[in-house]
């Protein structure tokens, strides 16, 4: 069981304010655009939303608000909305040129980007198999001795075909 983050009181105004932001932050995972979207200017947003993200209040809220709708998710629905956060998440970081961003980290987005949507597969091969005799069929018989005639006859036309080649 998770414990809600203690938080201090809020005044009504600010209550409003991070909902609308937890509200925005749920749609696309963007604290920026939620930033903006809550009503902060977008020079100020980048400074604010990561400070915001962490107080106690957003951080109870988007827990509440998250396990709310996966437990009105099917399975079905919850993977794809999974799959879609993942990959949502990867194309972030690897186009984020923040300043806590590295270049590994995006490296590693990208790679894992082209990983899951299939660019990375190996280039095809085609496997010639040329089938060049010492293969021999046995077929299915009931029995050992029926086999052995059969195979006895097979032999002795092979021997009487092959001395009518030379």
């Amino acid at each position: 069981m998770q414990y809600p983050v203690s938080q201090p009181v809020l005044t009504a105004e600010e209550v409003d304010f991070l909902n609308r932001f937890v509200d925005a932050y749920l749609v696309r995972y963007d604290a920026i655009s939620a930033g903006i979207a809550a009503g902060l200017d977008s020079e100020s947003a980048a400074d604010y939303v990561y400070k915001i993200l962490k107080t106690p209040y957003v951080v109870n809220r988007i827990r509440e608000l998250e396990d709310a709708k996966l437990d009105e998710l099917s399975t079905t629905e919850l993977e794809e909305l999974l799959r879609r956060r993942v990959l949502t998440g990867l194309v972030r970081e690897a186009h984020y040129h923040g300043a806590d961003s590295t270049h590994g980290a995006r490296v590693s987005a990208l790679s894992k980007l082209a990983s899951l949507t299939g660019m990375d597969k190996p280039l095809k091969t085609e496997n010639v198999t040329e089938h060049r005799g010492g293969v021999m069929m046995v077929p299915a018989m009931t029995d050992p001795a029926t086999w052995s005639a059969n195979a006895q006859a097979q032999q002795a036309s092979l021997v009487t075909h092959g001395a009518n080649s030379n």
